[in-house]
């Protein structure tokens, strides 16, 4: 590789942060611009948006992998960013957490519910917190999967579009 894991990872890490950022910009401008529509979308139809959010970083990762190295990834390449990138995700969602706290503390009534899910229902917690990185892994690998392939199949294009020119 000409660049590192490291240089993919902030790369990773960097969008990740964008996207999440952009998606809050465009609910507070809803909230603020159209209160109606907001209201619908967090009704339930907001699924979408955090899609968005576990699909662009790593494809955006995937189509800058491919301008650099002009290679597909290796399955120990494209295994290794997905786990890293994982890990990445999960630690950028606790501090983004954090942060969001200190801008917006809890209440008593949150605080006393996360006081019980973390005692109480430990358990469960890890359970979700384990099916969601496992889905949030294998997301990963697949947007890095797709977004290379998609680089191949561009750069397989322009060479037939500049072959058929002659």
């Amino acid at each position: 590789m000409t660049k590192s894991i490291g240089f993919y990872s902030f790369r990773y890490g960097l969008y990740y942060v964008l996207v999440i950022a952009a998606i809050f910009a465009a609910i507070y401008a809803l909230k603020t611009f159209a209160p109606d529509l907001a209201a619908s979308l967090q009704g339930g139809g907001s699924s979408g948006v955090g899609a968005v959010s576990i699909i662009l970083p790593p494809m955006m990762v995937a189509q800058a992998f491919y301008r650099h190295e002009s290679r597909a990834m290796t399955r120990g390449e494209g295994w290794s960013m997905a786990v890293i990138f994982t890990i990445l995700a999960f630690v950028l969602t606790a501090g983004m957490m954090y942060a969001g706290t200190l801008i917006q503390p809890l209440s008593t009534y949150e605080l006393s519910e996360l006081q019980y899910l973390l005692n109480e229902e430990r358990n469960m917690l890890l359970i979700v917190v384990a099916v969601g990185a496992v889905f949030l892994l294998l997301t990963n690998r697949l947007m890095l999967w797709a977004g290379v392939r998609g680089e191949l199949k561009k750069a397989e294009k322009i060479a037939a579009r500049k072959a058929s020119k002659g």
